[in-house]
């Protein structure tokens, strides 16, 4: 009987061993090894950008002007809208919070047989993403416009020896982009307008196409301001 009751005892002592020790190691694991963010803020929110180099190239800004919790990722190469279409699986894959897209500059490179990408086809290549975007993820969407294109400058500088493009279809590739996005309900950063109104001269490079540092700090500037202002 005397044996019984010591091992019931044992067994008792045991579990409240095993009790004390889950409870302490609770304690360790939040004061020591759980995630601590800033400020008592929530936990870190992805912002994916994905498009062509202006695009791209904004993500050093667009991270020291976002700051904790926001993380930004880019994908390694610079897009058309043809090549974004299938990385939607990739995006989709990082499950962003936040997903800033603008392609379309080199979509109007142009060609002797005409611009490399038909307004039809860049339509056809935005509405593909979009729906294959809002079908997998629940990420808040921005599309940004192009930025203005100097060509004059550009054919000043490189005369026939580079890649043309042209402001008149810039602005002709925007307004279709526009329609896409009224279509699948997705917001604007009007980028063409920023740059413009910031002094074009500042904003964009002599080559007439890129953007210089005061033009991608701007738009990262306001692409910050756009997402921090989210509900």
């Amino acid at each position: 009987m005397r044996s019984k009751a010591r091992l019931f005892c044992l067994c008792l002592l045991a579990l409240l061993s095993l009790a004390l020790m889950c409870e302490i190691g609770g304690v360790a694991y939040y004061f020591w090894l759980a995630p601590r963010y800033p400020d008592n803020s929530r936990p870190k929110r992805h912002v994916l950008i994905a498009g062509d180099c202006n695009t791209n190239n904004i993500a050093p800004w667009l991270r020291r002007s976002l700051g904790d919790p926001y993380v930004v990722s880019k994908p390694p190469d610079h897009l058309r809208s043809g090549t974004l279409v299938p990385l939607t699986d990739w995006i989709a894959f990082k499950r962003p919070d936040v997903i800033y897209l603008s392609v379309g500059l080199f979509d109007i490179v142009m060609t002797k047989h005409g611009l490399l990408v038909s307004k039809e086809q860049y339509r056809k290549n935005l509405e593909r993403t979009l729906s294959s975007l809002r079908g997998r993820t629940h990420a808040r969407i921005i599309w940004g416009t192009l930025p203005p294109v100097m060509d004059e400058w550009r054919a000043r500088k490189f005369g026939d020896s580079v890649p043309m493009m042209y402001e008149k279809d810039a602005v002709e590739y925007g307004r279709v982009a526009a329609d896409v996005m009224k279509e699948f309900d997705v917001e604007i950063l009007d980028a063409h307008e920023l740059l413009l109104s910031n002094g074009v001269e500042s904003m964009i490079k002599e080559d007439g196409i890129h953007l210089s540092s005061e033009g991608h700090e701007a738009v990262a500037n306001s692409l910050s301001a756009r997402i921090k202002g989210m509900k």
